[in-house]
């Protein structure tokens, strides 16, 4: 049995959806921004909200149930256990954040590490895989001999811990 869901703005092109500790449902958009469905409505996350950026890749929830966006422009890290307005902040390439601008895929480890994965349509050489514990960014600069110049383009962590890496040539297990 299929069900379509309306809303007033039409989904189209979903890039990520997944279910957070709750049960909502937030969907990444291709150039919407990020829509949480919570079963009886949907209420809509842009830029006009405070999102980096409304091109959304990737969506994961970390260990302590903060919801990281990954955009074409950085990534907005949404803490929902904030009382009154949206509790937010932005990890960007011009500030050194991450390795690269466009996020493309987001994971979290058994550790609890967010590993981020960056890259480019438009240039395969570009981009790269960070890496975010207890609040600050993880330098993988050995990383760079490993991926040559593939580029990464998926992540997931491994049950017995670490990540796996994938590439326009290699797959990758990182511990």
């Amino acid at each position: 049995d299929v069900q379509r869901e309306e809303r007033a703005t039409a989904i189209n092109k979903v890039r990520a959806m997944m279910r957070d500790r709750e049960g909502n449902l937030l969907i990444a958009t291709h150039d919407e921004g990020l829509d949480i469905y919570k079963g009886d409505g949907f209420r809509s996350f842009s830029d006009i909200d405070g999102l980096v950026e409304r091109h959304v890749w990737a969506v994961v929830e970390d260990h302590d149930h903060n919801i990281w966006f990954g955009t074409s422009e950085g990534i907005t890290i949404l803490d929902p256990s904030a009382s009154g307005s949206l509790s937010s902040r932005d990890l960007t390439y011009a500030n050194g954040d991450i390795p690269y601008y466009d996020v493309r895929a987001l994971t979290v480890d058994a550790a609890g590490h967010v590993w981020i994965c960056t890259g480019s349509s438009g240039d395969a050489t570009a981009g790269g895989l960070g890496e975010w514990a207890s609040g600050r960014k993880i330098d993988h600069a050995d990383l760079s001999p490993l991926l040559g110049k593939n580029q990464v383009t998926a992540l997931a962590p491994a049950p017995q811990g670490g990540v796996y890496v994938g590439t326009f040539g290699s797959l990758l297990y990182l511990v």
